[in-house]
């Protein structure tokens, strides 16, 4: 968030607003109180991304690595701890996808280690949306203590069993899964983007204005005809076709510019992903918590390594910010010292 902050700042100041919501967001930035002057976002920025791609190299393994040993130990685990697998996962997925709306600069630099990414992004979301398919039987929540196979067994032999609460969770889910994967898809991929826009701003959007521009001709000259009961309708129908037009038209402007803000994927869509899977967390500990057996609060070293693993990308982090620091300040001195010699030499 702090580096698409500053990406962000850097944008307002330099470049014109591309949406709505871009927009938005200069017009709240011009009431900050405080500026970061450019050398300081220069080096933050630089040694934020370099956590932010070690972040997310260690997500990505992380959610295949925690989905993988749920699907090979689903036979033998409750499908409470199946449950849990699926939002540790999506948690993951968030964070990942995350960087990547961040990093979208770095991967247009480095073609090539796209590919590989892109493979184990394809492997991280078939396991999830499967396992969320499964989550939406109905009697997902009242079988937490049971043995997850027994639910996937229902599954596969009466898909029907698929409906309820558990059903609508399981959809918003597959919604918010294919909106994000396809979104951080294509920043890899900044190209194709570029061709659906300039294509629908080149035939479109202009075949779309043509339309309603020959509707509001054709409007006029109803309105010099001799206002009889067959014309009066027809200016009638067409009045009600453009202003339908003119939604509809809104609406699809307002699509694309949501699609191609940035910010709107970072600040809006990627912060509610993170809401959603907080409260599918707690939500799903709080129920469970209600009939079954045992304390799940005690923690192993499952718990502990994934925390102590955190500290690499910190310490990296740290290890960055002051190289950078020192860089800068090299090239200043270095900057100093040139132009004091160009003083000397005039």
């Amino acid at each position: 968030m702090l580096v698409q902050i500053l990406d962000l700042v850097d944008y307002v100041e330099e470049s014109p607003p591309l949406s709505p919501f871009d927009k938005f967001l200069r017009l709240v930035y011009r009431f900050v109180p405080f500026r970061i002057n450019h050398d300081e976002r220069r080096i933050v920025r630089s040694v934020l991304e370099k956590f932010v791609l070690s972040l997310s190299d260690q997500q990505l393994v992380t959610g295949i690595a925690i989905l993988s040993a749920g699907w090979i130990r689903h036979t033998q685990e409750k499908l409470y701890h199946f449950a849990m697998i699926l939002d540790l996962a999506w948690m993951s997925s968030n964070t990942h996808l995350l960087t990547l709306t961040v990093l979208h600069d770095y991967f247009v630099q480095h073609h090539d280690i796209r590919y590989w990414r892109l493979a184990l992004m394809a492997c991280n979301f078939v396991m999830l949306f499967v396992g969320n398919v499964y989550s939406g039987i109905s009697s997902w929540y009242d079988d937490f203590a049971y043995p997850a196979q027994c639910d996937f067994d229902v599954v596969d032999q009466a898909p029907s069993t698929i409906g309820g609460v558990p059903a609508r969770y399981s959809k918003s889910s597959a919604v918010l899964l294919m909106y994000g994967y396809a979104g951080a898809i294509v920043g890899l991929f900044p190209g194709i983007w570029r061709r659906v826009t300039a294509y629908y701003r080149g035939h479109v959007q202009r075949h779309l204005d043509h339309y309603f521009d020959s509707g509001i001709r054709y409007h006029s000259t109803l309105l010099q005809l001799q206002q009889t009961r067959s014309v009066k309708l027809r200016r009638l129908l067409l009045g009600l076709i453009l202003g339908l037009y003119e939604v509809v038209y809104s609406v699809l402007n307002m699509i694309f510019h949501i699609a191609t803000s940035t910010a709107w994927n970072v600040f809006v869509f990627e912060t509610f992903w993170f809401a959603y899977g907080n409260w599918g967390i707690w939500g799903d500990r709080a129920y469970a918590k209600t009939y079954m057996e045992g304390d799940e609060d005690q923690w192993g070293f499952g718990q502990l390594v994934p925390l102590f693993l955190l500290g690499l990308p910190l310490l990296s982090t740290v290890d960055n910010y002051y190289g950078g620091c020192h860089m800068l300040l090299g090239t200043s001195a270095a900057d100093g010292r040139l132009k004091q010699r160009h003083d000397e030499t005039f």
